[in-house]
């Protein structure tokens, strides 16, 4: 009797087929992976050994790419599937080159274009309209050649060449569709390969980290654009440089790092490095790092348990400023420290035999002082200054961007503070301080400070002191010389009736000498007075201003920042003002319309700077001049009204940069538009 063969049931079915899921699963990822890495080296590969092909099929040939800017690059070129390259612009044909001349290039890619819609195309045009699209990055030379090449025709290579702009628009296929794009920007590889970006000229590596070549053979860090919040440096870049820096602002407000690995050989971090990286939380430096540069990690606001190598020589100004969670670092004995380089950081000691001193430094009272100028470095909400003279200064930044609140007094020994010393800083109340005689530019500069007062012992004052001061009562005595502007914004000012130098009038305080406004109360008021006035820089920043704004016809002139960051929609300048200072209206972030209606000739550089809503403005026909950033951040002006005529705003000096922030916009002059449309 045959046996009886039993089948796969259903539940075996499902399991076996489950099973050859998870297998799927698991296996295709990997192998389209390898099938990528396989597909790129051919590439590479048939790069490599086309020329030599290319020789023995056409032992004649030389050709020129007819344009300049590429006439000593390599080209490549695709001829019955076969890919061929060869340097353009050689006086040698193609059989003279060697194969030691070919280009030492990191990374060539195409793809198939089409210079025009195939969507609007029938079958047989689709196909007669392609090309191909080609990209050589030679790392050594950091050049990247982009061209097209439609297939060999019967007359040779020659009619095929097509040298192609960066900004031209073509048509590429992408996931089943078509796409209007630049050139340049056309995705090309699946796997990321070292290639030189064409808007920068940086060498780029596949993780998005982006090189530049410095005179001394090495490399420096010139910026990320990966999205890994992990982000290791390596010790040499693409082209085989050793990497010794990170470059200015490389990394800056880059919310994706969340750690950062920086490589042995590296020296320096340049300024602003890291700068408000506001999600970094940890940084491995290297045994041979030398110099942290100003504000090299200012604002990383969750970085912590940072170690300091011993080789350090610099920790420049404000390093770790704004950094609440730096604490108990160990400083190298023989760095040199600047002023607010480590600005909030509690519990510092040194290295050396000593802890609190060495011989330029000490530390004393949670206080960072140089002991041979008698400035106080760096202090924190805990900090008491001494009081055994030791301190005559109070340093640049050195109590900035402290946010907690906290109390301080300031002995007898201090006669100045510095400039920014207290720039954002929570400090509520300052005691003592009778000695002071100097006060620094922004000393207090958008602080928690709730009473000061100037008295005449103050014998020089740097401008916009107490800017953004909102809950400030300040104090002026008689017998104070102020010359410049200490901004406005302030919650209340209180001035004798008899002061002879000084009056308040509405919520102002005037110089009466020359009628100069050098500082206004929150709670905006423009002086009663008849007169002409000269507002002062800064002087009526961060004032409550009406929504509707017609300034007054009593203004003559307007200094720098003199109405910056106020809070009107919109603002008529009249007829009567004579000048406008460089930032005047800059940061008014409410202000939605501008009539300058006085026959100025300069708009000033910065005038109207981040005023994000900001839609239009009207011009007077006398403008001469338009400075370089004046619109910066102006990411919503799109009419621009002018008195002149079409032909007397193109003959406005424009200077580089005045409307590069700016969106499409139009011109309307009083005989038609101009219309610029950017892409």
């Amino acid at each position: 009797m045959r046996p009886y063969k039993r089948g796969f049931t259903i539940v075996e079915l499902v399991i076996i087929m489950a099973v050859i899921a998870i297998l799927a699963a698991v296996l295709i990822p990997t192998l389209s992976g390898m099938i990528t890495k396989a597909n790129y080296s051919k590439m590479i590969s048939d790069c490599t050994n086309a020329l030599i092909q290319y020789k023995t099929e056409n032992p004649l040939s030389n050709v020129q790419s007819g344009n300049d800017r590429y006439s000593s690059a390599y080209f490549i070129v695709k001829n019955k599937d076969r890919l061929y390259y060869f340097m353009s612009g050689s006086e040698k044909n193609i059989t003279e080159i060697s194969e030691v001349d070919l280009p030492d290039f990191s990374a060539c890619a195409y793809a198939d274009l089409y210079i025009g819609n195939p969507i609007e195309l029938a079958e047989d045009e689709r196909i007669s309209q392609i090309v191909n699209y080609y990209r050589i990055d030679d790392l050594s030379y950091k050049c990247s050649v982009y061209f097209l090449a439609s297939p060999f025709d019967e007359n040779g290579i020659k009619s095929i060449f097509i040298v192609t702009d960066f900004a031209k628009e073509y048509y590429f296929l992408n996931e089943d569709y078509y796409t209007l794009t630049k050139l340049s920007d056309v995705v090309l590889n699946e796997e990321r390969a070292p290639h030189i970006d064409p808007e920068t000229g940086y060498i780029e590596d596949q993780n998005g980290i982006r090189y530049s070549s410095k005179l001394d053979g090495t490399s420096e860090i010139a910026g990320y654009v990966g999205t890994s919040g992990e982000l290791v440096i390596p010790r040499y870049s693409p082209d085989g440089k050793l990497v010794t820096s990170i470059g200015l602002s490389a990394i800056e407000a880059n919310k994706n790092v969340v750690s950062v690995v920086l490589p042995e050989g590296l020296t320096t971090v340049g300024g602003r490095a890291f700068y408000n990286c506001s999600n970094l939380e940890t940084v491995s430096f290297p045994s041979t790092l030398e110099n942290l540069e100003s504000a090299s990690f200012y604002g990383c606001n969750r970085l912590s348990g940072v170690t300091l190598p011993q080789s350090l020589k610099l920790i420049s100004k404000m390093t770790f400023c704004g950094c609440p969670a730096v604490s108990d670092l160990v400083l190298p004995v023989n760095a040199t420290l600047k002023s607010g380089c480590l600005a909030g950081v509690k519990g510092l000691t040194f290295a050396g035999d000593n802890a609190y001193e060495t011989d330029k430094y000490k530390i004393d009272g949670n206080c960072l002082i140089d002991k041979t100028t008698g400035i106080l470095i760096s202090g924190n909400t805990e900090s008491v200054i001494p009081t055994d003279g030791s301190v005559t200064t109070i340093g640049e930044n050195s109590f900035s961007y402290i946010r907690n609140k906290y109390q301080l007094n300031i002995p007898q020994s201090v006669t100045k503070i510095s400039e920014n010393a207290f720039y954002g800083s929570g400090v509520t109340e300052l005691t003592g301080g009778e000695a002071l005689r100097a006060l620094g530019d922004s000393a207090f500069c958008d602080s928690g400070l709730t009473a000061f007062t100037l008295s005449s012992s103050i014998e020089s004052m740097g401008i916009s002191v107490f800017s953004g001061c909102s809950n400030l009562k300040l104090t002026i005595e008689n017998g104070i010389i102020i010359d410049n502007s200490i901004s406005g914004g302030l919650k209340e000012i209180v001035i004798r009736d008899d002061n002879p130098d000084y009056k308040k009038s509405g919520s102002a305080i005037i110089k009466r000498s020359n009628n100069t406004i050098i500082t206004s109360e929150k709670q905006y008021a423009f002086p009663s007075e008849p007169g002409e006035y000269i507002v002062g820089q800064s002087a009526f920043a961060v004032c409550a201003t009406p929504e509707n704004y017609v300034l007054p016809e009593s203004i003559k002139y307007l200094g720098n920042n003199s109405f910056s960051r106020i809070t009107s929609k919109t603002i008529k300048v009249t007829e009567n003002v004579e000048s406008i200072g460089a930032a005047a209206f800059s940061f008014c972030y409410e202000l939605i319309s501008i009539e300058i209606a006085c026959p100025i000739k300069i708009i000033d550089s910065l005038t109207f700077r981040n005023d994000r809503k900001l839609t239009e403005i009207k011009l007077p026909k006398t403008i001469e001049l338009i400075s370089s950033n004046c619109f910066m951040e102006c990411v919503s002006l799109s009419r621009i009204y002018f008195e002149g005529t079409r032909n007397q705003w193109k003959a406005i000096q424009f200077e580089p940069g005045w409307n590069s922030d700016l969106p499409s916009y139009t011109v309307y002059c009083s005989d038609g538009e101009l219309s610029m449309i950017k892409s």
